[in-house]
């Protein structure tokens, strides 16, 4: 096999990032902590252009030429379909990333935080707008390949861009009548001076307001999680105990009983995402530390309004008993939920029930993730379980350990499936559309795609085990009702 040369990645230097189509990645949202991550086709803006630091061999922070953020984990999560986005630097694993190189002059970037899980792309695509996910590396896959160029072409523009107005002023003297003019602008200037040390010192302070909000109401989420994290890790010691002592008496009394471990499971999971939770928060928390102390030096000619920026308010919105929540493009009901403004989260807890077009979810837990009002994704932990009714008496259905499914247009196209999954799916034929089997799947893991509400594509993972009954001999003992929650 013939070997390509790399592109050598020097400090100070600045590339793109590039799929196998050709397009880039770049910073959708440049500007604030959590800003989307897509591919777009390259136009010689900063927000596409990328530096590396170096923090081990091989292993670096990738940084954004625009905004100085670096490509990050959302939520630090580890899961195959976690979403890039940008982050300040706040030294932590999730923003480091190993660059493999392949023979054929393209890289791999890997996460040290995720296992060495490969940046991906949602959906497979490689179009504008696709957005940038961890999964885990699949063989021959493009769009795990990554081609990484170096910037040259800016500098020579800036030069030739720079020489330009000395050339013109040389050229061409100022006109004596021209003079009179730049006395009078000369003579406002103190005042124009003064009016803009104002509005920026006014601005400073309205941001320092802002930034102490924000503080406190992180600290006091944090307090909240911690809290919740010592509940969820007495509750599984409790149900640790609990299980200890069944199996000690069933032990005295010289027979053996099978465990069902599931609660443990599930109080696991629930511990890991409160954990992320506070680790995101902390982050947070960090983050209005060093603004309420940095100098925030901002030109007089940048300030547009003296209005804090929306988005430098924290809000913190909770409900609890009875919850119900209706938008158009879903609805939902449980027994308690939270919604935090800074990152565009609902958080969900005790029974919850989410309906999206005609498909119902429902699990222990559930996390949705919204940008610009609309849904981008949503993560179900704790027996999850999500139905789509074809008639009054057929339901498609898929169960698992954990559960994300991604919207795009506030539709799902995608749901990935991990940890034990198992299906019930029918297909259909014929004109009028009938239904003329039923299959039975459990794998590892699953993805589907979906396209006008229609399945068009499943990925089974981990030794699929599969059984296809035609409707006139499913199995008595096959249950088509509902799948059994693991």
């Amino acid at each position: 096999m013939k070997t390509v040369a790399q592109t050598v990645i020097e400090a100070d230097h600045f590339y793109t990032i590039a799929a196998h189509t050709g397009n880039v990645i770049q910073a959708v949202e440049a500007s604030k902590d959590g800003g989307t991550v897509r591919l777009g086709k390259y136009d010689h803006k900063p927000e596409q252009e990328w530096s590396f630091v170096r923090v081990g061999e091989g292993v670096y922070r990738i940084r954004n030429r625009a905004s100085g953020k670096l490509l990050d984990l959302t939520m630090t999560g580890t899961a195959n379909g976690t979403w890039l986005h940008l982050w300040e630097d706040v030294g932590g694993t999730s923003q480091m990333w190993t660059v493999q190189p392949t023979p054929e002059g393209t890289v791999r970037l890997r996460s040290s935080w995720a296992g060495g899980k490969c940046v991906d792309t949602v959906g497979m695509g490689a179009a504008v707008g696709t957005v940038l996910q961890i999964w885990q590396e699949v063989s021959g896959a493009d769009d795990q390949l990554w081609t990484i160029a170096e910037v040259k072409e800016r500098a020579k523009r800036a030069a030739k861009k720079a020489e330009a107005p000395a050339v013109e002023a040389s050229a061409e003297a100022v006109p004596a009548a021209e003079k009179a003019p730049a006395k009078k602008t000369a003579a406002r200037k103190p005042r124009t001076t003064k009016k803009a040390a104002a509005a920026k010192e006014k601005k400073k302070k309205l941001d320092e307001i802002a930034a102490r909000r924000k503080e406190k109401m992180t600290a006091r989420l944090l307090e909240q999680k911690e809290r919740e994290e010592a509940r969820l890790t007495a509750r599984r010691l409790k149900a640790e105990s609990k299980l200890k002592a069944r199996q000690a008496r069933a032990t005295r009394k010289g027979r053996m009983i099978q465990i069902d471990s599931t609660a443990l499971r599930e109080l696991d999971s629930l511990i890991v995402l409160n954990m992320a939770e506070q680790d995101s928060l902390l982050n947070l928390l960090v983050d209005s530390l060093l603004t309420d102390t940095a100098a925030m030096a901002v030109p007089a000619d940048s300030i547009d309004s003296l209005a804090a920026p929306r988005d430098s308010i924290y809000r913190l919105l909770k409900g609890f008993r009875n919850v119900k929540i209706y938008r158009s493009d879903f609805q939902t009901v449980c027994d308690s939920m939270t919604a935090i403004s800074t990152d565009s989260t609902i958080h969900l807890y005790i029974d919850p029930v989410l309906w999206n077009e005609n498909n119902q979810i429902t699990s222990d837990v559930m996390d949705i993730f919204t940008e610009n009002q609309q849904l981008t994704r949503a993560e179900f932990i704790g027996s999850p379980m999500m139905v789509s009714q074809l008639d009054t008496t057929h339901y498609n259905q898929v169960a698992g350990k954990t559960m994300t499914a991604y919207f795009f247009n506030n539709q799902i196209y995608r749901n990935d499936v991990n940890g034990n999954a198992q299906t019930i799916y029918y297909m259909q034929d014929g004109e009028p559309v009938e239904i003329t089997m039923m299959g039975v799947i459990e794998s590892g893991e699953i993805s589907f795609f979906i396209e006008d509400k229609q399945v068009v594509q499943i990925t089974y993972r981990g030794d699929p085990v599969y059984n296809f009954y035609p409707m006139d001999k499913i199995p008595p003992t096959q249950d088509i009702l509902s799948l059994i929650h693991i």
